[in-house]
């Protein structure tokens, strides 16, 4: 629903109610579903092995799930358009993470020292309770992401004057003036 609700308000203006967001994302939900499951399989397999490389997937696959609700992919077009939309801009989109990463660790951690004196259970319940309050800035974060980088592939071609950087009729320069008569 935050991936939604960001692309709303893209145009300045926020015209979704919660019963629109809703219909929105049911659509794609078993496929978030799915698509998160694959994704946490595999980045927690990559931490195992050795944190490098589930660093590298946690960035590659970032906006998985923007790319589902948005473009409507499925859940391996939807890795591959991940994959397709970071490659390029991997270390911005790492950076990022880390930046959000290192702040959500740090609220985590203010949470835990204040609940040292208290029993194992209720920690455990007030961090569960954060993570879950954390989780929507988690998608804000993902969503903004994911519009940067397509933005960011849009123009790219463009830049290099490839054939994607037509200009629409309206956008053209006048023609020159003509030239003056022969006398």
């Amino acid at each position: 629903m935050v991936v939604e609700l960001v692309n709303d308000t893209r145009d300045g203006r926020l015209d979704a109610s919660i019963g629109g967001l809703i219909n929105q994302v049911t659509p794609v939900l078993l496929t978030l579903i799915v698509a998160s499951f694959m994704a946490g399989i595999g980045i927690t397999v990559g931490f195992i092995l050795c944190i490098i490389p589930g660093v590298i997937l946690a960035t590659m696959w970032s906006v998985i799930a923007p790319s589902i609700v948005v473009e409507r992919r499925g859940v391996f077009e939807a890795f591959s358009r991940s994959w397709e939309l970071v490659k390029p801009n991997f270390w911005q989109t790492l950076g990022v993470i880390l930046i959000f990463f290192i702040g959500v660790m740090v609220v985590v951690g203010v949470i835990s020292v204040l609940l040292a004196p208290t029993s194992a259970a209720v920690s455990a319940l007030i961090l569960w309770i954060g993570s879950l309050l954390l989780a929507p800035l988690t998608a804000l974060a993902s969503a903004i992401l994911f519009f940067e980088l397509r933005a960011a592939q849009s123009a790219a071609p463009a830049a290099a004057g490839g054939p994607e950087a037509v200009v629409p009729p309206g956008d053209q320069a006048p023609p020159p003036p003509p030239p003056p008569p022969a006398s």
